[in-house]
């Protein structure tokens, strides 16, 4: 191993190696590099292994070596990693970092180096399950209070610390999205007293002093301020929205700038659609966040792209043509507005089937792998890079700790034991024994779904049938008879009560692994859940193969 450049180096592999095994099965032969930035295209895939965003880091990863030769055999020459701050830094006060996630990241940078593929990683990511509690306090506390921010920047520097030992690691990026739901909660807190206090622990107050004299503030807001002490957070309706916008801008910029003094070059996923707003006349208008386009001192921009962005999102199903010509205005827009810099699409969501979100506009079913194998004309021209985010299907797991790589953390327990057989980790439950995870209520985002899905695998070690016994928070229990020596995976259904705590209990000696409680499985249309091929994998090494140099 030696240490890499403050630079961020982009990975690419030369696309004649690339196309060789695209499609066939075949590994990307051996004298496939980790490429430069500047050279070659970036083509990455955010790798999940066996889990999703939010629970990965505590997830095994005895699949990886297969995993990683199936992402680099379909073209893809890099990987995305998410990094939870709370997860990999529980701690505020010791800002020690945890050593399971330490090593697990130091394990995936080594395995990606010997696979030739590249690692790119978004630290600062909000969610995670590490506690039961709400995440959201240290983000929003990262605003005012300085120990806080202490903590953020050993965090950062801890986590280049190990990355910049591999070869593997390219850089990172920062993400607005983890930053910004403390501008919902500034916007609820209104005139109200409390919304004055908090935009002064924020810095609100000294930002708007610094730029704006009371006359200029009492305009925009329509108020009669006589200090600024007295300034709250304007509302939805309110021209002052966009004087928060600004700082709001203001401060994702200075906790870049001061992010790349320890992570040198790291960038910053931008907002490329705008806030709904109303200017003085009451008219409507779209804020833009251009003011943070340039990422301050890294050499490229950071941005999601997806299908709805330009369009009313009413339900349209628009043509492959028709969202290429979109794509297009909306990258070359952004060009005009970065300093020139580079543009690495970190989540090219070319399809989505988010809850929630339907109304959104999408290309036509059967036109989406056309789109995917012109779309290179685009990217190439427009793009230094892009990432999937949903390589393979991933259920939107409420688990933690659900291939017990952490022994029984996180689960309640009785005549349970964690053995490793073949290089897996999996609970031996005698008979009468049974296994809990009590699952917080706030883990699962009400969107409407009516049916939980309970998934795992068993392996019978009696000689007689065995009957395991789960229930699914105040559901009806399911049953299932496991004959003697018997091994096989298992999914069982149940309503949706709102209670998600997981109980399982044998009457009998048998091995339990790979569990997952969701309601959702996000669809990418490249891979399946169950690792099947989707309708659109071989467009996607297609659009790989064309993505070679960076022009």
């Amino acid at each position: 191993m030696k240490t890499r450049t403050a630079r961020w180096i982009l990975c690419a592999a030369a696309a004649a190696l690339l196309c060789a095994g695209c499609g066939t099965g075949q590994a990307v032969p051996e004298k496939a590099e980790i490429p430069v930035l500047g050279e070659d295209y970036l083509k990455s895939a955010h790798y999940f292994a066996d889990g999703w965003c939010l629970n990965f880091w505590n997830c095994e990863l005895d699949q990886i070596d297969s995993q990683l030769d199936q992402i680099q055999a379909d073209g893809f020459n890099s990987i995305i990693l998410v990094i939870p701050w709370r997860e990999f830094q529980p701690d505020i006060e010791t800002m020690e970092l945890n050593d399971y996630a330490a090593q697990q990241l130091a394990f995936v940078l080594e395995k990606a180096q010997e696979h030739q593929l590249g690692v790119v990683i978004r630290p600062g990511y909000t969610w995670d399950y590490y506690e039961d509690d709400s995440v959201l306090p240290r983000y929003y506390q990262l605003l005012g209070n300085e120990d806080y921010q202490d903590a953020w920047i050993s965090y950062l520097t801890q986590i280049y610390e190990i990355c910049q030992e591999y070869d593997s690691f390219l850089g990172g990026f920062l993400c607005w999205e983890d930053f910004w739901t403390y501008t919902y909660t500034a916007k609820s807190m209104g005139a109200e007293k409390l919304g004055a206090e908090e935009a002064e622990f924020i810095g609100y107050h000294q930002y708007l002093e610094e730029r704006f004299t009371l006359e200029q503030i009492n305009e925009w807001y329509g108020e009669n301020f006589t200090d600024y002490s007295q300034i709250y957070f304007p509302g939805e309706d309110s021209p002052a929205l966009r004087l928060f916008f600004d700082f709001y801008d203001d401060f994702l910029n200075r906790l870049l700038a001061r992010s790349q003094q320890v992570f040198p070059n790291l960038s910053m996923e931008v907002r490329l659609d705008g806030d709904l707003a109303v200017d003085q006349e009451g008219t409507s208008y779209y804020y833009s966040h251009e003011a943070t386009y340039s990422c301050q001192d890294s050499e490229f921009t950071t941005v999601m792209y997806g299908i709805p962005m330009g369009f009313a999102n009413q339900g349209e199903r628009v043509d492959y043509q028709t969202a290429m010509n979109k794509t297009d205005e909306i990258l070359s827009d952004l060009l005009k507005k970065n300093d020139g810099k580079g543009v690495y699409v970190d989540q090219f969501l070319y399809a989505d089937n988010t809850p929630g979100f339907s109304h959104n506009a999408q290309i036509i079913d059967d036109q989406v792998d056309d789109y995917l194998e012109n779309i290179h004309t685009v990217l190439g021209e427009k793009t230094i890079g892009y990432g999937v985010w949903t390589y393979r299907d991933y259920a939107v797991d409420l688990l933690y700790n659900p291939q017990f790589g952490l022994g029984l953390e996180g689960w309640e327990s009785s005549g349970a034991e964690t053995v490793e057989t073949d290089g897996s980790a999996k609970v031996l439950l005698e008979a009468g024994g049974w296994l809990r995870q009590n699952i917080p209520a706030d883990r699962k985002t009400d969107t409407g779904e009516e049916t939980m899905f309970v998934r795992g695998e068993y392996q019978n070690l009696s000689g007689d049938t065995v009957t395991l016994t789960v229930t699914l928070g105040n559901a009806e229990p399911a049953t299932m008879e496991c004959g003697p020596g018997e091994s096989r995976e298992w999914e069982l259904t149940f309503p949706n009560t709102g209670d998600y705590t997981l109980n399982i209990q044998s009457d009998g000696e048998v091995y339990i692994d790979n569990l997952k409680v969701y309601a959702h499985v996000q669809n990418g249309l490249l891979y399946s859940l169950d690792g099947e091929e989707l309708d659109c994998i071989e467009s996607i090494r297609v659009l790989n193969s064309k993505l070679q140099k960076v022009r």
